[in-house]
């Protein structure tokens, strides 16, 4: 049988994927850059650099966030990017709206407890 996960867990796997999603982006933004940058053999600007570590930054920040999230903890940091992260539409709407509902209800989920209540049928077999 499958286990069901707790909406906290859910939350923070969330946030994990926001932030590969970013270092995707970023990857993509890079590689859209240099390639052409490199075949003209001029030099990239620093303002370029600065773009892309700061893209690296918030994937970072996404991932470090998320795996304290799914070990039930940094709540409020996983709220504070998720409401950081709604603007950015479509993606960071979607999830966000997800991550908020998932960050709501499993608010006061503790490590271990049940993520459905079993049915009582269920215990008596």
């Amino acid at each position: 049988m499958r286990e069901v996960l707790s909406n906290t867990v859910k939350a923070g796997r969330l946030l994990c994927l926001l932030g590969w999603f970013y270092a995707a982006c970023c990857v993509v933004v890079l590689v859209a850059i240099v390639i052409p940058t490199m075949h003209k053999g001029i030099s990239i600007p620093k303002v370029v650099w600065l773009g892309i570590g700061g893209i690296i930054l918030v994937a970072a920040a996404y991932l470090m966030v998320g795996r304290a999230v799914m070990n039930y903890r940094w709540r409020k940091g996983g709220l504070i990017l998720t409401v950081l992260s709604l603007p950015e539409f479509p993606p960071g709407t979607i999830i966000g709206g997800f991550l908020l509902y998932y960050l709501a209800r499993g608010w006061n989920e503790v490590p271990g407890s049940p993520a459905l209540p079993i049915p009582s049928s269920a215990n008596a077999s």
